[in-house]
C-alpha cells in the first residue's frame, strides 16, 4: 500500500499492489504544520484514546518520504536506505537483543552511536519474526534472493539463473527452488545427482521439471489436481502448465467442466483490488443452480462505504443492488423468475452510469431502470478497495463462471456470448472466474497468469458432478496468439503459445506439418492424432490416409481438405453425408447445398409443437411474426408464442374456438394486454399466412392475413414495449394444441413497413423495405376474383397500360425501366409480351 500527497498537482492518491484504488483532487496543501510541535510514527495502530484502532498481523518495509513518488517508484521493493527523500525505512530486518526490544530506521546510519534513538519501539507483545512469504531483495532479478546468492558465491547483480555452477544439469534457479547447494552436484550425499532426485515428489525428477517448465518444488504446478509427473508421463500426455485441457488423443475431446460448491461455505477475497477502480460502468455475470428459495448473495463486492454490486437471491428471486455514493442508500432491481428449482439459470448486471440504466438479466429476460426511473438526481455506485464475496449467507448450490467487465454490455453482446467461454485479452474482462480447472485455488481466466489473483476456496470445492454448459466460441478458448491452436496443445509440441509462428517461417504453427503425414498441426489436435508422429497408432497407416472418427468413409485428409469436422459424419446437419456431398460435389458446409426443393414443411399433431431456444435476441422494443399455416383440425390453438411467465406474452399469435384468428401483447411498461382480431375464421385445408406487427416506434399493433391488415390498435401508453420479464418460465412455442402443418416461421427484431410484411405472404421471403405504389398480385389460387384466363387478359391490359405510361415498376422483387441496359418496357419483346426485364 502506498499513500501520496502532492500539493504541488493538487492530488491525494492510495495504491494497493501497484494499482490507483482512491483519489482526491483539489489538494491545495500538505500536512498541518503550523503548530510546529514534534511528533510521533505510530505503526500498527493508534492504542488509545479517540479514535484507537489497533492492526493485526503482519506490516513490512515501512518507508516514509519526503517528496512525492510517482507509481513506478512506489512499486519498487528493494530501495538504498540513502535515497533522496527518504526519511524513514523500518524493514523489520534486524531483530533486537536490548531490553526494550527495538526496530531500526535504516535511513540513519551508525544509530548504536546514539543508543538507537532512532529505532522504533515494540510495545504490547509486537515482535519481529520471519516469514518466508514475503520477498526477499533480489537485485537482479533472477528469481535468486541476494543474500542467497552471496552465500553460495553468485553474483547478486548479474541474471545468473540459467547458470550451473556444479554442471549436475540443474540450473541455480533450480538448485534454489529445491533448496540444493549450486556448488555441490549431489547435496544431499546419497549419489544421486541434483537433477535427478525429485524433491516435491512428483514423478518429475528435477531436471525433468525444468524441460518441462514446471515448478520444482510445488507438484502440482498448474494446480489442476493432478501432479506434474502424471500429466507428463500419461498416454498421451497433458499439459502439467495449463488447468484447462482437452484429453489429447480423443478427437472432439471435451474441457474439463466444473462448478463451486456454496455447500463448501462462502469464499472471501481481498486481493483484486482492480474491482475498486471498477468506475462507473460495468457487468456481472454469474450462472447458479440453487435447490431451495433461499437468500443470500450469490456474488458481490464491498467497500467500506457500502456495496458497489451485488447479484443475489431473495426468497429464490435474483435481485442486483449497489450503494449510492452521494446519498448511501441502495438502489436495487429484481426480478420476479424463481430460479430455485435445482436447474442452472444465468444472471448478469449491467450499470451505465452517463446513461442512467440498469439492467438485469435473467437468462432470456430483462428488468430495467432507465433514466427518471432513480428520481431527479443522478446516482452512482461507491467504489473503493473492498471484499469480493462469492455465496454469502447461502449454504447449499453451485455457481459457476462469474465474470466482471468494466463495461456495461449491450443486449446483443450478451445474446451472442451466451453459453461461451470468454477468453483472457477480451476487451473490457476485467475478471473471470470459471471453477473449471479444479486444485485449490480457482484461477482469474481474465488474469490467468497472476497467481496473485486465484480464489483461495476449500479443497473439494470445485467439483465436477455439477456445471453450468459453458463451451469454447471456436473450438479452444485459451489460445493467446490466436493461431487456432489451444496454448496447451502448443506447449505439448514445444511450441510458443504467445507467437503464432513460432519458427517465423511465415507459416502460422497451426498450418505447419512437421511430421510430414498431410495433417495440419490444428487437424492433428481436431483428430486427436500427434503431430509429431506420422504414424500415431503405428499401424502402418498414415494419420492423414486413416479414416476419420466420424466413420463415414472419409480419411482424416478429407476432412482436412473439406474443412468439415474428423468426428462429424454431416457437418451442416443437412441429411446428406459428408462424403456423399464430396461425391455429388455439393457444399458439405452449406445446408443449402445440395440445392433443395423450398416444400420442407413442419407437421404438427394436437399434442405436438416446436420448442424455440430462448435468446435475448428475442427481446426487442418492436417485433414482426409471420408464419404460413394450413390447419386440418379446429382451434383454440396456439400458432406461435413468446411468453415471460403465465398469461404474460412478448408476443402470441393463436385462434380461437371458432378458428377466428387473434394477436395478444402484453406491455411491458403499461401492464396492460393489447389484442387484436380477425374478421374471419381461418380455413381449414388450406394455406393462409397470418402476421402480427408490435410497433412501439409508432405505437401502433396490427394484426395481418395473406400480407392484408385485418385489425390494428393504438396503444395505451406510449412507447410501450413487448413484455421483457416476468415471473418466467421464458417460452417460444409454436403450433402448441395446433393440428396441421406451418412453413416459414419468422420473427424479426424491430418494426417493418407494411409493405415488407406483404412480402413475406408474397414471396416467400423479405426483401427491401422501400416503398411501393402499388401491389399487384399474380397467382392462379383465385385470390383475384376470376379464372386464370381472366388474370391473363387483366395482367396483359395493365402491362400495356404501364408500356403506353413509360412507367418504371417493380413486379416480383425485378425492377423494369426503360432507363435499364436490355431491359424495360419495349414494343416488341423476344417473348411477344410488352414487358421485358433482364
Amino acid at each position: 500500500m502506498s499513500a501520496v500527497i502532492d500539493p504541488a498537482n493538487e492530488s491525494m492518491t492510495l495504491y494497493v499492489n501497484g494499482l490507483l484504488v482512491a483519489e482526491r483532487t483539489n489538494v491545495t496543501a500538505g500536512p498541518d504544520l503550523s503548530q510546529g510541535l514534534a511528533g510521533q510514527v505510530t505503526i500498527g495502530g493508534i492504542p488509545s484514546g479517540a479514535g484507537a484502532q489497533m492492526f493485526a498481523g503482519q506490516i513490512d518495509d515501512v518507508r516514509i518520504w519526503n517528496v512525492a513518488r510517482p507509481i513506478d517508484q512506489l512499486a519498487a521493493v528493494d530501495v538504498a536506505d540513502s535515497s533522496a527523500g527518504l526519511v524513514l525505512s523500518m524493514r523489520a530486518d534486524d531483530g533486537s537483543s536490548l531490553a526494550e526490544a527495538s526496530v531500526e530506521d535504516f535511513t540513519v546510519a551508525q544509530d548504536w552511536l546514539t543508543n538507537w534513538s532512532a529505532a522504533g519501539i515494540l510495545r504490547n507483545g509486537a515482535a519481529i519474526v520471519l516469514d518466508e512469504t514475503v520477498r526477499a531483495p533480489d537485485s537482479d532479478g533472477d528469481g535468486m534472493p541476494d543474500s542467497w546468492e552471496t552465500d553460495n558465491g553468485l553474483n547478486p547483480l548479474v541474471d545468473d539463473a540459467a547458470g550451473d555452477a556444479d554442471n549436475d544439469g540443474l540450473t541455480n534457479l533450480g538448485e534454489f527452488l529445491t533448496g540444493n547447494n549450486p556448488n555441490e552436484r549431489d547435496s544431499n550425499f546419497d549419489g544421486l545427482r541434483d537433477a535427478l532426485e525429485d524433491f516435491d515428489n512428483d514423478g518429475l525428477a528435477n531436471g525433468d521439471e525444468e524441460i518441462h517448465a514446471t515448478l520444482p518444488h510445488v507438484a502440482d504446478t498448474d494446480d489442476d489436481g493432478v501432479n506434474d509427473g502424471t500429466e507428463v508421463n500419461s498416454v498421451p500426455p497433458t499439459s502439467p502448465l495449463h488447468a484447462m485441457h482437452q484429453a489429447v488423443g480423443t478427437a472432439n475431446a471435451a474441457l474439463p467442466q466444473r462448478s463451486l460448491s456454496l455447500a463448501a461455505g462462502e469464499v472471501a477475497f481481498n486481493g483484486h483490488a482492480s474491482l475498486a477502480t471498477l468506475g462507473d460502468a460495468w457487468t456481472v455475470e454469474v450462472s447458479a443452480k440453487l435447490d431451495t428459495q433461499a437468500t443470500g448473495e450469490l456474488v458481490s463486492y464491498n467497500s467500506v462505504d457500502g456495496t458497489q454490486f451485488a447479484i443475489e437471491v431473495i426468497n429464490g428471486r435474483p435481485r442486483i443492488r449497489f450503494t449510492d455514493l452521494q446519498r448511501g442508500t441502495m438502489v436495487a432491481l429484481a426480478c420476479e423468475q424463481q430460479i430455485g428449482d435445482d436447474a442452472w439459470h444465468t444472471v448478469v448486471a449491467t450499470w451505465n452510469g452517463p446513461a442512467q440504466e440498469l439492467h438485469l438479466y435473467v437468462d432470456a429476460q430483462v428488468v430495467s431502470r432507465i433514466g427518471d426511473d432513480f428520481g431527479f438526481a443522478t446516482v452512482s455506485p461507491v467504489s473503493g478497495l473492498g471484499t469480493l464475496r462469492i455465496g454469502h449467507q447461502l449454504t447449499s448450490g453451485f455457481v459457476d463462471e462469474i465474470r466482471v467487465w468494466n463495461v456495461a454490455r449491450l443486449r446483443a453482446e450478451l445474446a451472442d456470448a451466451a453459453g461461451l467461454l470468454q477468453a483472457a485479452g477480451t476487451s473490457g474482462l476485467l475478471l473471470n472466474y470459471r471453477f473449471d480447472d479444479g486444485g485449490t485455488a480457482a484461477s482469474d481466466f481474465a488474469n490467468v497468469a497472476n497467481d496473485d489473483l486465484a480464489l483461495p476456496v476449500t479443497a473439494g470445492a470445485m467439483t465436477s458432478t455439477e456445471f453450468a454448459p459453458f463451451v469454447p466460441a471456436a473450438g479452444s478458448v485459451d489460445d493467446s496468439d490466436q493461431d487456432l491452436l489451444p496454448d496447451y496443445f502448443e506447449h505439448l509440441l514445444g511450441l510458443d503459445p504467445t507467437v503464432a509462428d513460432t519458427d517465423d517461417n511465415q507459416i502460422s504453427d497451426g498450418q505447419e506439418d512437421p511430421d510430414g503425414d498431410t495433417l495440419t498441426n490444428l487437424w492433428e489436435f481436431y483428430a486427436g492424432t500427434n503431430p509429431l508422429e506420422a504414424d500415431t497408432n503405428g499401424d502402418g497407416t498414415a494419420d492423414g490416409d486413416e479414416l476419420a472418427a466420424a466413420a463415414d468413409g472419409m480419411t482424416n485428409f478429407d476432412k482436412q481438405r473439406f474443412a468439415t469436422l474428423p468426428w462429424t459424419s454431416d457437418a451442416d446437419d443437412d441429411e446428406v453425408t459428408d462424403s456423399n456431398e464430396v461425391i455429388g460435389h455439393s457444399n458439405p458446409l452449406s445446408s443449402d447445398s445440395p440445392v433443395r426443393p423450398a416444400n420442407g414443411v413442419l407437421e404438427l399433431a394436437a399434442g405436438d409443437y416446436l420448442e424455440i431456444p430462448s435468446s435475448l435476441n428475442h427481446v426487442t422494443d418492436s417485433v414482426a411474426v409471420g408464419v404460413w399455416v394450413y390447419p386440418t383440425a379446429s382451434g383454440p390453438a396456439t400458432i406461435v408464442r413468446r411468453s415471460v411467465g403465465a398469461g404474460r406474452h412478448s408476443f402470441q399469435l393463436a385462434v380461437d374456438a371458432a378458428d377466428i384468428p387473434y394477436a395478444l401483447v402484453h406491455g411491458e411498461e403499461s401492464n396492460a394486454e393489447y389484442g387484436t382480431t380477425d374478421t374471419q375464421a381461418l380455413p381449414l385445408n388450406q394455406w393462409t399466412h397470418v402476421a402480427l406487427q408490435f410497433n412501439s416506434e409508432t405505437g401502433l399493433m396490427t394484426q395481418y392475413r395473406n400480407g392484408r391488415m385485418v385489425d390494428s390498435i393504438e396503444l395505451g401508453v406510449a412507447a410501450d414495449i413487448p413484455a421483457t420479464s416476468g415471473a418466467g418460465p421464458v417460452e417460444t412455442h409454436a403450433g402448441e394444441a395446433f393440428a396441421g402443418r406451418m412453413s416459414e416461421l419468422r420473427i424479426n427484431a424491430g418494426a417493418m413497413e407494411d409493405t415488407a410484411i406483404y412480402t413475406w405472404y408474397d414471396s416467400g421471403q423479405q426483401r427491401s423495405s422501400s416503398a411501393v405504389d402499388l401491389v399487384f398480385v399474380i397467382d392462379v389460387s383465385g385470390s383475384m376474383g376470376g379464372p386464370i384466363t381472366r388474370v391473363k387478359t387483366n395482367v396483359a391490359a395493365f402491362v400495356t397500360e404501364l408500356e403506353a405510361r413509360n412507367l418504371d415498376v417493380l413486379i416480383g422483387g425485378i425492377r423494369y425501366s426503360d432507363t435499364l441496359t436490355g431491359g424495360g418496357f419495349r414494343d416488341t419483346a423476344p417473348d411477344g409480351a410488352g414487358l421485358y426485364g433482364t
